[in-house]
C-alpha cells in the first residue's frame, strides 16, 4: 500500500510539473494574455511635451513587449513623435480577490531592456530601465484587460503590489 501511495504521488507530481511548462525561454508557455492589447488614447504631459499617448502590450508566452507612443496631437493621430519600449518576461502568480471584489491575478514583470526613439522632449522621464521589476495585479473581463490601481500600492516590491484594479484604463484585445 505504501509503494502504491508513493507511486501515485510521483505520478501526480510529474503531471503537475509538466503542466507548469518549464519550457526554456517561455515561448511555449501560452497564457490568457497571449496577443496584443492597447489602451485608449489619453492626453499626456511630460517634460516639455504636451500631446497624447497610447500604450500597447504584446505577450508571447511569458515574454512581453510594451510600447508607449507619443503624438503631437491630442487624439493620437499623425506621426509618432517619440516612443519608449520595454522588453522582458512575466510571471503570473496566484489568484486573489481585489479590493473591489473582482477576481484578479498577481503578475510580476521583469524588464530586460528598454529603448527610446524619436524626438524625446527635455525633462521627460519615460519610466523603467533594464533590471527594474514591477509587481502588479490584473483582471481579465472578456476582451478587456485591467491592471492594478497604483493608488492602492506602488508595485515596486511584492509587498507593495496594488490591492485593487484601475477600471478607468482598460487595455483591449487587438
Amino acid at each position: 500500500m505504501a509503494n502504491y501511495s508513493i507511486a501515485l504521488i510521483l505520478i501526480i507530481s510529474s503531471i503537475v510539473i509538466a503542466g507548469c511548462g518549464g519550457g526554456g525561454d517561455g515561448s511555449s508557455d501560452a497564457t490568457e494574455l497571449e496577443g496584443s492589447w492597447s489602451n485608449d488614447c489619453t492626453t499626456s504631459s511630460i517634460g516639455t511635451f504636451n500631446g497624447s499617448k497610447q500604450w500597447t502590450d504584446n505577450y508571447s508566452g511569458l515574454n512581453y513587449r510594451a510600447t508607449n507612443q507619443f503624438y503631437d496631437s491630442f487624439d493620437c493621430s499623425g506621426p509618432v513623435l517619440f516612443q519608449n519600449e520595454m522588453l522582458g518576461t512575466i510571471v503570473i502568480g496566484g489568484s486573489l480577490i481585489a479590493g473591489s471584489g473582482v477576481d484578479a491575478y498577481a503578475i510580476d514583470l521583469f524588464i530586460d531592456s528598454t529603448s527610446a526613439t524619436g524626438q524625446i522632449p527635455a525633462g521627460a522621464f519615460l519610466g523603467f530601465v533594464a533590471g527594474d521589476s514591477l509587481y502588479d495585479i490584473y483582471h481579465l473581463d472578456g476582451n478587456d484587460l485591467y491592471f492594478g490601481d497604483f493608488n492602492t500600492g506602488l508595485g515596486n516590491s511584492p509587498e507593495t503590489r496594488p490591492t485593487d484594479i484601475n477600471f478607468s484604463q482598460p487595455f483591449r484585445r487587438q
